[in-house]
């Protein structure tokens, strides 16, 4: 699940400005490493990618964006490892690729990623 940090300003002549609604769907696989230090330090990276789904809406009669490409996305987490479980904060990239310069919808593909983490065993 994630949430936008802000909507673009709508600007005259752009109508990828006027965006109504978004959404953003991916399925990726990749390879990561974690560690738990002395003391319950958890850390660890992931690199990931797959194809992401993705369809925005325009408000202003522009067509409505709905493609597939791909992505490949990075991602650090350090956290602190309970007794049965980590808990903690992840930030990452994800980077787009075989968007066309006619989709409306390019700008909103990936970018930066900030959230939280748990890992179980």
């Amino acid at each position: 699940v994630g949430w936008g940090a802000s909507m673009p300003t709508p600007e005259a002549g752009k109508p990828e400005t006027l965006l109504g609604s978004y959404y953003e769907h991916t399925a990726q696989v990749g390879v990561g490493y974690r560690n738990h230090l002395p003391h319950g330090l958890h850390w660890g990276f992931q690199v990931t990618g797959g194809p992401v789904f993705y369809g925005a809406h325009f408000d202003g009669g522009a067509p409505a964006d709905k493609n597939t490409v791909g992505i490949i996305e990075g991602r650090l987490q350090a956290g602190y490892q309970f007794d049965t479980f980590a808990l903690g904060l992840a930030v990452g990239y994800g980077e787009p690729f075989g968007l066309k310069r006619r989709y409306l919808g390019r700008s909103f593909v990936g970018g930066p990623l900030l959230g939280l983490f748990v890992d179980w065993r």
